[in-house]
């Protein structure tokens, strides 16, 4: 088992997820699924947008993303902090277009 392993199921907009967390070489990871299609998973919705702006906005842009990520601010919130998105940082970065 790794360091600090826990795997938890939950409701999540409606849908039941389920959620692993750990520690590989002191890298944190978590795991998320959902019981549909990848394409349609919120995670893989969430990547995608991701990558999309990590694209747009480049190099000063990622940086930035991984500095806030070193502090503890998750993914979503920190790309919400540098996009001045309000309300929940998982819903508003899908809807987010600049």
């Amino acid at each position: 088992m790794h360091k600090e392993y826990n795997f938890k199921i939950k409701t999540l907009r409606g849908k039941e997820v389920g959620i692993v967390n750990f520690k590989i070489a002191d890298m944190r990871v978590e795991l998320y699924a959902e019981g549909i299609v990848v394409t349609e998973q919120y995670g893989y919705k969430h990547m995608v947008k991701e990558h999309q702006l990590l694209m747009q906005f480049g190099q000063v842009f990622k940086a930035e993303i991984l500095r806030l990520k070193a502090g503890g601010i998750k993914t979503e919130a920190a790309f919400a902090h540098l996009l001045n998105l309000e309300g929940d940082p998982y819903e508003s970065l899908l809807t987010y277009n600049n």
